[in-house]
């Protein structure tokens, strides 16, 4: 009986003692383990950043387009100033006044001297005829024309001795309401040109065109070798003229306030950078202690049947530490695990007969191809030789493996594996959709 008991306390002391299982540890969501805080604080940075960059900018912008807009108006204050006085020049003398220069002899000189601003003046007759020389140019003559006939005629650019001048044009009227003559009134371009490029030239580029129907003619442009913005084009007081204003870039706009909002932007990258720096080396240490302890649970599982599970940060792990449990569970019942107790997968099903030869891979085939017949097994038809490859066994289904040749295959290492004193054969499948166990 002593000695019995002797033998019994040494099996025990022979027998492995399980490793202590990984402590328990709390679960760590996503939550506990700070990462949605993280991702919090970096889309928290980058709004405010955003939103203060935005907001800087786009004061900036306001401000340029302001700026911009002040000079705009200066530009079309001079020149409609410059139109509206020479409006009113040109009305000094009444109709009456006029008609009597009309048919005085010498009349252009009294003209002058009434208007001494002007580089030209003269009354012609409404009944104009521009085939008999008149001395006047053409341009002139065709607003005499248009004003004869009742039109509305704006002013208009022309040049009289190489200098450029605005022609003003009115109907001289006699007391019955007909027009008797029109008087031709040109005015110094100088001063307007002097007044629209003399002021702030480095403000901007800007142009003054002149338009006849479809035509368009540049009559003043100022500032064309600076880098500005798109041109903004705006009538004037005067209809057949356009002003165009084009303003720097850097109108009105603070540089300084451009580089916080660079320098900010810069700023939140680095933070946020930082940021998602230490999640992922926290995912990183996080992943490893549950990939750690899988793999002790895997151990004290297989090797001492000890199913205490560790807490896992991760639900994949604990999802692989639950499948290798039931597969556990099913090995130790000894009963073969069925297609439906299989944990399902994503992977769907592919037959072997879809599939290309090619797809077998390209393990060298032994030489001796003649078809072996298993005597004395229950495997009813013949296997084929070229199903043994060099460094595993495959073959097609329906063509060299079936059922029952696979079947023998397996009680065949079964046999193996139990002459060798291996207790337990793990059964796995590669990555091919068509891979079913």
């Amino acid at each position: 009986m002593a000695r019995k008991e002797k033998k019994t306390a040494e099996t025990q002391e022979d027998k492995p003692v399980a490793e202590k299982p990984a402590k328990a540890k709390r679960e760590a969501t996503v939550l506990h383990s700070g990462m949605i805080g993280v991702v919090v604080n970096f889309l928290v940075i980058a709004l405010l950043a955003g939103g203060l960059f935005y907001f800087l900018t786009n004061e900036n912008q306001r401000q340029h387009e302001s700026v911009s807009d002040l000079y705009r108006r200066h530009h079309l204050a001079s020149l409609d100033a410059y139109l509206r006085t020479n409006e009113l020049v040109i009305a000094t003398m009444t109709d009456a006044e006029l008609l009597q220069i009309l048919n005085m002899p010498g009349g252009d000189g009294v003209l002058t001297a009434r208007y001494p601003g002007a580089s030209y003046a003269r009354i012609v007759t409404a009944a104009l005829d521009p085939a008999v020389p008149n001395g006047i140019s053409y341009a002139h003559q065709d607003m005499v024309l248009r004003v004869a006939s009742g039109q509305s005629v704006s002013p208009e650019i022309s040049f009289y001795e190489n200098h450029q001048v605005v022609a003003f044009a009115r109907a001289v009227r006699v007391p019955e309401g007909d027009i008797a003559g029109v008087l031709l009134l040109s005015m110094p371009f100088s001063p307007l040109a002097i007044s629209l490029s003399g002021f702030a030239p480095e403000a901007g580029r800007l142009e003054l065109v002149q338009r006849n129907g479809s035509e368009r003619a540049v009559i003043l442009k100022v500032g064309e070798n600076l880098v500005v913005d798109q041109m903004r084009v705006v009538p004037t007081r005067n209809p057949g003229w356009e002003f165009g204003f084009a303003p720097v870039t850097s109108l009105g706009r603070n540089e300084t306030m451009v580089s916080v909002a660079a320098g900010l932007l810069v700023l939140a990258a680095v933070l946020s950078g930082l940021l998602l720096f230490w999640l992922l080396m926290s995912l990183q240490r996080q992943i490893k202690e549950d990939a750690e302890a899988l793999a002790v649970f895997s151990e004290n599982l297989l090797k001492y049947g000890n199913r205490q599970r560790p807490m896992m940060h991760f639900g994949v792990f604990s999802t692989l530490m639950s499948r290798l449990d039931h597969y556990w569970t099913e090995v130790k019942a000894n009963r073969p695990m069925s297609k439906n107790d299989a944990p399902a997968d994503e992977l769907g099903e592919i037959s072997f007969r879809e599939e290309s030869p090619d797809l077998l891979g390209t393990a060298p085939a032994p030489k001796v191809v003649k078809p072996i017949t298993k005597k004395g097994s229950d495997v009813g038809q013949e296997v084929r030789a070229e199903i043994f490859r060099a460094y595993d066994i495959r073959g097609v289904v329906g063509d060299g493996l079936d059922e029952v040749i696979v079947r023998a295959i397996g009680r065949a290492i079964g046999s193996e594996a139990q002459a060798r004193g291996e207790q337990l054969v793990m059964v796995g499948r590669d990555g091919r959709l068509s891979s079913p166990t």
